[in-house]
């Protein structure tokens, strides 16, 4: 868990955001297929419940893409790799493998091009889209065959009963208005089983978000506590 705060909307922070989340995407994107997963790949952009920052944070993603593919310079995006690889507590094979293949990638942007172009962004809420817009509000993990590598941006939908496979990367700095337990667990899209890839997991949260989970788990700690010294029932 890294403590963050939330960036100020309408500025540059929130291209910040999104290249760094960009990068990481990619990185850990990379880290898996060295370790042979085979398996869908997701982020998670949880900032707000309002649309038109959903589609802000979509169109942040899409420009910086695009300036990357216009760009064709595998060496800043592998430099940026290179930084964010510090990051991550990995076996010495496994970082030495990174770091070979970010070598390699540095120095031909047609294979790098390969591991870009696997990235869909998806917006993931109902708002009102113009014919000419076409981005994606739909994740599919339903293919048996294609391995999905999504960098979902979304607010209400994403708390709400949706999983989210492979999630590797979390933003999450909006926390409920009021931090009733069940709502915030709800919320909470990275509880479950990360085999093969808990090495690669981080969670962007604020100190407060941060504090309501901590707390979420104390009190379920005590209250199981609690039944287990419960006396038998004699009957």
């Amino acid at each position: 868990v890294v403590i963050t705060k939330p960036p100020e909307p309408d500025t540059d922070d929130d291209l910040k955001v999104a290249d760094d989340l960009f990068h990481r995407h990619l990185l850990t994107q990379i880290l898996k297929r060295l370790k042979g997963l085979d398996i869908h790949h997701t982020t998670l952009v949880h900032t707000d419940v309002e649309v038109s920052q959903h589609y802000r944070y979509v169109q942040c993603f899409n420009d910086l893409i695009k300036g990357v593919r216009s760009d064709k310079n595998p060496r800043v995006i592998a430099q940026k790799l290179g930084l964010l690889l510090k990051e991550y507590d990995l076996e010495k094979p496994l970082r030495k493998q990174a770091l070979d293949e970010i070598n390699r990638l540095k120095s031909k942007w047609s294979d790098m091009l390969v591991e870009i172009r696997k990235i869909q962004i998806v917006e993931v809420n109902r708002r009102p889209q113009s014919p000419d817009d076409d981005n994606s509000q739909d994740l599919n993990y339903n293919s048996p065959t294609v391995k999905r590598s999504y960098i979902a941006v979304g607010g209400t939908r994403l708390s709400r009963g949706l999983t989210l496979e492979g999630l590797t990367t979390t933003w999450f700095s909006r926390s409920a208005q009021t931090p009733v337990y069940d709502t915030m667990l709800q919320m909470a899209r990275w509880c479950g089983y990360r085999t093969g890839y808990a090495d690669l997991v981080k969670i962007f949260t604020t100190s407060d978000i941060r504090d309501f989970y901590q707390h979420i788990t104390m009190v379920e700690k005590e209250v199981r506590l609690q039944i287990e010294i419960l006396p038998t029932d004699s009957d």
